[in-house]
């Protein structure tokens, strides 16, 4: 498992695109029961390090099952503006974005699951013959082979709860 928890997205007031995002109090512990809930080795990337490039990394490596507690921003009018939300690098607040279109242009082959508990991932924009844009399509672009996405604005502690029981049931043999 791949974890990614309570980003810290303030760069000095740098923002690219969202200002003022609430820290996520339950997301690390969230990331933590999820990861000790199945089985395997875990790579947790929480606050500090919770850094965009280690999605890549992760994803080349073949981690079976990804989980995002962050902040996501969806775009339903240009899709290609929808992000999800990491710590800044070095002072570079475009770092702490990681687009829609550069998730589809990952290799996530190796990816069974990809969870994503965080607010409006399933919104998007419309596109006619397609469907929506969202966050679920970019992870299958590129290759996941399931997604848990969410449709509305959702608790971080509500979230946190729902997501334990979640791993819970995963982990003793439920399915997807």
């Amino acid at each position: 498992m791949s974890a990614f928890a309570d980003p810290q997205p303030d760069s000095g007031g740098k923002a690219l695109f969202d200002a003022a995002l609430p820290r996520l109090a339950f997301s690390d512990p969230e990331v933590r029961a999820a990861s000790s809930a199945l089985p395997g080795s875990a790579r947790l990337h929480i606050g500090g390090d919770n850094l965009r490039r280690h999605v890549a990394i992760d994803a080349a490596a073949g981690v079976p099952v990804f989980h995002f507690a962050t902040h996501a921003s969806v775009d339903i009018v240009d899709s290609r503006r929808s992000r999800l939300v990491f710590t800044p690098e070095n002072g570079d607040p475009s770092s702490g974005y990681l687009l829609a279109t550069d998730i589809a242009r990952l290799k996530m082959n190796g990816a069974e699951l990809v969870t994503l508990a965080a607010c409006d991932t399933e919104q998007g924009s419309y596109v006619r013959g397609e469907g929506v844009e969202s966050f679920s399509r970019a992870f299958l672009a590129a290759g996941a082979q399931s997604t848990v996405s969410s449709l509305w604005r959702v608790s971080d502690n509500a979230t946190s709860q729902l997501m334990k029981i979640f791993y819970s049931e995963l982990g003793g043999g439920s399915t997807k």
